[in-house]
């Protein structure tokens, strides 16, 4: 084989290991280590004491406004994402992300108000090698494979509406995420533990 051509066929090749690092590595690319509670604060956010609130009160901007623009794109997490809360909700639907995260849409019990929660994948690069994690995102999924199937990449609405309890950290994602996404943009995200209710 011509020179020329072994090296172009070396850069094709290398472009394509740089492209399969950056998308395993960095698949959770906006924010992806605090969504995924693999930031330098996640250990100890993921020790607080846990907050009982609503999913009302969360998703409403007066109660909880969006941090500042230069908050969420400093690469670090922002002061009103260092919160441990608790939800009852009702799941509306559900679905797996294009990242291997298990996305749900929940409403308050109370009002129409909604937000997304996420559990990570625990295969994912930037996570599997923590224990803590890795036990914590399989067992939250284990409960909803087990009581509604695993999610698929298309969404899937329950008329039931069946009701969960859900622990995990608050996070400020991009506006619009999905459908479901509140208001403000917040979300829950990761789900550390839930529980089907009913």
């Amino acid at each position: 084989m011509p020179v020329f051509l072994r090296s172009y066929s070396m850069r094709v090749f290398c472009l394509f290991v740089v492209a399969f690092l950056f998308v395993n590595v960095y698949g959770q690319a906006y924010r992806g280590s605090v969504k995924s509670l693999t930031d330098t604060a996640g250990k100890r956010i993921l020790h607080l004491p846990v907050k009982n609130t609503q999913i009302s009160i969360l998703s409403n901007p007066v109660f909880t406004p969006k941090p500042k623009p230069h908050e969420l794109d400093s690469g670090k997490r922002a002061l009103a994402e260092k919160k441990k809360v608790h939800v009852y909700a009702l799941l509306l639907a559900y679905s797996r992300e294009a990242d291997g995260d298990y996305h749900l849409i929940l409403m308050d019990p109370k009002d129409s108000s909604t937000l997304i929660a996420e559990i990570p994948n625990p295969q994912h690069p930037a996570i599997k090698n923590n224990i803590v994690l890795v036990k914590l995102y399989t067992q939250a999924r284990k409960t909803i494979d087990s009581a509604f199937g695993a999610p698929t990449t298309q969404t899937k609405f329950f008329t039931n509406k069946p009701k969960l309890s859900v622990t995990g950290i608050v996070f400020f994602d991009k506006a619009g995420h999905g459908l479901g996404h509140a208001e403000n943009s917040v979300e829950i995200h990761p789900v550390v533990a839930i529980r089907v209710e009913g």
